[in-house]
């Protein structure tokens, strides 16, 4: 019994280490997670200084109001910062840090236009904000 403890122990700890020193994902893995079916194409586009990826399903021109499922990856650390999706919209680098990402809206009110449903995504601080709303 006492053997059986100290192997039980032993396993538990070795398992531990080897989980904090992978230290998260892989990109690979990270692909993976965003197929919803086994024949989806993910397409993968780092930032200019290559620390992030941002990963999305790539859907051809049939499928307009398709959901589009997106992550950020940061490379460094192998952990997902952000994971959203987007219907009929797109997703995009517009500079180092600062990704912006719109979805179709279904109905839109007198006075908006495109830019009031496009939101950007800053990874240096986290916080999303719209693209009217000053950063």
């Amino acid at each position: 019994m006492k053997n059986l403890l100290i192997l039980s122990i032993t396993l538990i700890f070795a398992f531990a280490c080897k989980t904090s020193q992978k230290g998260g994902l892989t990109l690979e893995e990270v692909k993976k997670s965003l197929q919803t079916e086994e024949n989806d194409e993910i397409i993968c586009d780092g930032n200019e200084s290559q620390t992030f990826e941002l990963c999305q399903t790539n859907l051809n021109d049939s499928q307009v109001d398709a959901l589009r499922k997106f992550l950020i990856y940061e490379k460094s650390s192998g952990k997902v910062v952000l994971e959203k999706s987007v219907v009929g919209g797109y997703v995009k680098w517009v500079d180092d840090t600062k990704v912006e990402f719109y979805t179709v809206p279904g109905i839109i009110k007198d006075g908006q236009s495109k830019n009031d449903f496009i939101k950007i995504y800053d990874v240096a601080t986290g916080q999303t904000v719209g693209k009217t709303t000053p950063m």
